[in-house]
């Protein structure tokens, strides 16, 4: 007897999530997609070809191996265009909910989602060929299929937060011990250190490199790069 699967759900600490409405497209005409929205983040990972995502006034070409998170609730549409390899993509639906839980991972997952939308991102193909392994939801057996998914499932989140920023976040409670004045005292030691990359200082003061850069301009009113010109100027005088 074939059992199509429909939703896998995942919890980690007080963070659950839905994957569902599972969609691979193969090759496909070029049109135009109406305009639309929905109640939960989408992931549209491109395996083959390209095309363009229209959200707002804004158009965001999206490749092979690449990313595109649209987040809730906003209007978004597909423009393809004819490309000789035509077309392949998963799109995968991820809806993330708070529930009760010790572990504070909900902000953590929520704000590097929304942090990282609305860009093309760059992704391992291992990434990209979960997800289109994602869309074989009619498998024989309930059971051995939901198991089998559920593992495939598990390993997209873990692949997929490790790609945007390596599970760097200040919230969670593995940094807790981490207060802000030793962040800022830690930030301003190793950025006289010239052998230490945005990435690096990024690492240790447990901060993604984007949110790093930023601290670090509103701080010192510069970018990084600008501070270690000015610091190399200082030693040749």
């Amino acid at each position: 007897m074939k059992e199509t699967i429909h939703s896998i759900t995942l919890a980690y600490g007080d963070a659950l999530f839905h994957l569902y409405q599972f969609q691979l497209n193969p090759s496909t005409e070029p049109k135009d997609q109406v305009i639309h929205g929905h109640r939960f983040y989408e992931l549209h990972i491109a395996q083959e070809g390209s095309y363009t995502y229209s959200v707002g006034d804004r158009q965001i070409p999206v490749t092979r191996n690449q990313l595109l998170i649209i987040p809730p609730d906003i209007p978004h549409a597909s423009v393809q265009k004819q490309t000789p390899e035509g077309y392949r993509y998963t799109v995968l639906s991820l809806s993330l909910e708070k529930q009760e839980g010790e572990d504070g991972f909900y902000a953590y997952f929520q704000q590097t989602l929304d942090e990282y939308a609305l860009r093309a991102l760059p992704i391992p193909a291992e990434l990209s060929r979960r997800g289109a392994e994602l869309n074989r939801g009619e498998l024989y057996g309930a059971l051995r299929g939901s198991c089998y998914l559920k593992m495939q499932a598990s390993t997209l989140i873990y692949l997929l937060f490790e790609s945007l920023n390596g599970f760097r976040f200040s919230g969670t409670a593995r940094h807790s011990e981490c207060d802000e004045h030793n962040r800022l005292v830690l930030l301003d030691t190793l950025i006289n250190q010239a052998d230490h990359s945005l990435s690096d200082i990024a690492d240790a003061i447990h901060y993604s490199p984007r949110h790093t850069a930023r601290l670090i301009r509103s701080i010192y009113g510069t970018s990084l790069s600008e501070l270690r010109k000015k610091q190399s100027r200082k030693e040749r005088i």
